[in-house]
């Protein structure tokens, strides 16, 4: 068995959150077999067992975990950090507006902030403060991880000018990648991949998308879900998860071909 959280909506690996949408917002810790051996045929998580509740301070809109903590970013309320008790501290960083994406390296917390521009902010374990920087985007798009980490690089979604946007972790602009699976009028999310790849979803047509970087190609394309709200590559699979039309959906997408046997 591996110890799991779930994420209703979005969706992120490791250990992740259920979020039932109600202040303060549930998260429940569950197990459950490991996606890539009971998912890849049945497109859909078996044997799952909750193991505890907690509460955070605000809805959940994404989560990361790290070195034994979950870090959750909150609608309106920054970050919440969870032990492996389960113990929430509430407002570990303090921030204004929408966190929608938290990623973890080398011991640094990385926060795309929703806003106009958007906003990269960088803490420490300790929750200090260490940069900051504006990322380019004015979408207001705020459902959806757009941010993920690439050999020591961070890849942000810049839907308003289509493209992927690269920094180094010090906040300096490396390039900009033209990309044509983001949809400029969608609700966007990305994650890495693997063999310098990220997965794109949009909601505006519902679309899955494996997009290439150093060819600018898009491998593939699926619309196997109708209203794709996160990605998560988890190999040998990419995980999709589905908003509220779609009851929530997980769905389970090949990594090479972008097909599923649902």
């Amino acid at each position: 068995m591996e110890m799991s959280l779930v994420l209703s909506e979005p969706l992120m690996l490791g250990d992740k959150v259920k979020n039932d949408k109600s202040p303060p917002s549930t998260i429940q810790l569950i197990k459950q077999d490991a996606v890539s051996e009971c998912c890849v045929t049945t497109c859909q998580p078996t044997a799952i067992q909750l193991m505890k509740q907690v509460y955070t301070s605000s809805n959940c809109i994404t989560v990361c975990h790290y070195k034994g903590y979950v870090y959750v970013g909150l609608d309106y309320g920054g970050i919440d950090r969870i032990d492996e008790q389960g113990k929430v501290t509430p407002s570990f960083i303090e921030l204004t507006g929408n966190a929608i994406t938290v990623r973890a390296h080398n011991d640094q917390l990385y926060i795309l902030m929703n806003g106009e521009p958007y906003k990269v902010y960088v803490y420490d374990l300790a929750g200090t403060h260490i940069r900051s920087w504006d990322h380019g985007d004015k979408s207001g798009h705020w459902a959806g991880n757009k941010l993920t980490l690439m050999e020591g690089n961070l890849l942000i979604a810049d839907v308003t000018n289509k493209r992927i946007s690269v920094y180094t972790t010090a906040g300096i602009t490396v390039k900009q990648i033209p990309c044509p699976a983001i949809s400029t009028d969608a609700y966007t999310a990305m994650c890495a991949g693997g063999d310098d790849c990220v997965i794109v979803s949009q909601r505006s047509p519902p679309r899955v998308h494996k997009f290439n970087l150093t060819s600018g190609a898009i491998e593939w394309t699926s619309d196997k879900i109708a209203e794709p709200y996160c990605v998560e590559y988890s190999p040998p699979v990419v995980l999709v998860s589905g908003g509220y039309s779609t009851n929530k959906k997980l769905l389970v997408l090949d990594y090479d071909t972008g097909m599923c046997d649902q």
